[in-house]
């Protein structure tokens, strides 16, 4: 089925999503749960585990990279979304730089790279079918 994740863009996925969660269990007692429900929300939005995976992946490296971001720019995304988009925020204002959580931080944004480009090629096939 076309419309189905491969192999590789699933493998991508979650590798990004376990590097997040991983991050998650290792720093403060909220940013877990935080975690858990965004992916509740995104599940209970996208209808599939691994597409709401690859969003909390896509919008938790958003909050990362522009944890400025103006308030007017998300009035309007979804709430599972909105709560990764501010964890990714909270990791780029209080983890980014820390020794143990720093490393942690990167290594997760570096795989969502991956993570993003497998869902991109994935709504690709979907919009083309």
């Amino acid at each position: 089925m076309m419309t189905a994740f491969t192999k590789s863009e699933r493998a991508a996925i979650n590798a990004a999503f376990n590097a997040i969660t991983d991050l998650c269990e290792c720093t403060n007692w909220s940013d877990g749960p935080a975690l858990q429900a965004a992916m509740k929300l995104e599940r209970r939005e996208t209808k599939d585990a691994t597409i709401a995976r690859a969003m909390v992946c896509a919008a938790w490296a958003k909050g990362l990279d522009r944890p400025d971001v103006a308030a007017r720019e998300l009035y309007y995304v979804r709430p599972g979304y909105l709560a990764a988009q501010l964890l990714g925020v909270r990791h780029a204002v209080e983890r980014q730089d820390g020794a143990y959580t720093g490393p942690k931080v990167a290594a997760a944004r570096a795989l969502c790279v991956d993570a993003i480009t497998a869902n991109d090629a994935h709504t690709n096939r979907i919009v083309e079918a």
